[in-house]
């Protein structure tokens, strides 16, 4: 687990996984060949991204089915349901590059015979299957998807966003209710402040 200042970890584990860095094509002009525009965290492929989606979806409706569960009193027991036999269904986008619009998935999110350790997520028709524990105060999370071992850490939580680190970079996922993303085009978005004239301090 590696918190605190800004650490060059992503980039380390980005240049382990690159094909010429692998295969010792490497020369002092390695960086700059490699990563011409700089590091920009590491990109995922389409079925990477569907795996961080699930993850977050599910940690979401774990939460959400947690806390329609009373512990130790009998409130409501004729109209109870029971919250991880349902199925939660929310809309979920990842991070793009500035000026690009994020693309929007609509997810569903359900317990496999209500085990809260076992989801199966819906994400455009594909099915992701993810097992462990899916807790939202683990410090690091071993899950299987797909039955594929990964590792993940949970870095943020917010209203409606998860960050979620994987393969060394933060990536902060919005996981939105369903119901809640009709009302977002009525939601001003914040402005920028000009910083132009403005000492930050510390400064870098």
């Amino acid at each position: 687990v590696i918190r605190g200042v800004t650490h060059n970890i992503p980039l380390l584990r980005d240049i382990v996984q690159e094909k010429r860095f692998r295969t010792g094509d490497i020369t002092t002009k390695y960086l700059p060949e490699v990563y011409p525009e700089g590091f920009q965290g590491t990109v995922l492929t389409p079925t990477e991204q569907e795996t961080v989606i699930a993850f977050a979806a599910a940690l979401n409706a774990r939460k959400l089915a947690r806390a329609n569960q009373y512990l130790n009193q009998n409130k409501q027991r004729s109209t109870h349901v029971a919250s991880f036999s349902k199925t939660y269904k929310f809309v979920s986008s990842l991070p793009v590059k500035e000026g690009e619009r994020a693309t929007e998935h609509a997810v569903e999110v359900s317990f496999v015979n209500g085990d809260a350790n076992k989801a199966k997520v819906l994400i455009g028709g594909k099915t992701v299957d993810i097992s462990g524990n899916l807790s939202l105060s683990l410090p690091v999370n071993s899950i299987e998807v797909n039955g594929e071992h990964i590792t993940t850490q949970i870095v943020g939580k917010r209203a409606g966003e998860i960050t979620v680190l994987y393969k060394g970079t933060p990536f902060k996922v919005k996981v939105l209710p369903e119901q809640a993303v009709k009302y977002l085009q009525y939601m001003k978005e914040k402005a920028k402040v000009d910083l132009s004239t403005v000492v930050l301090s510390p400064m870098p």
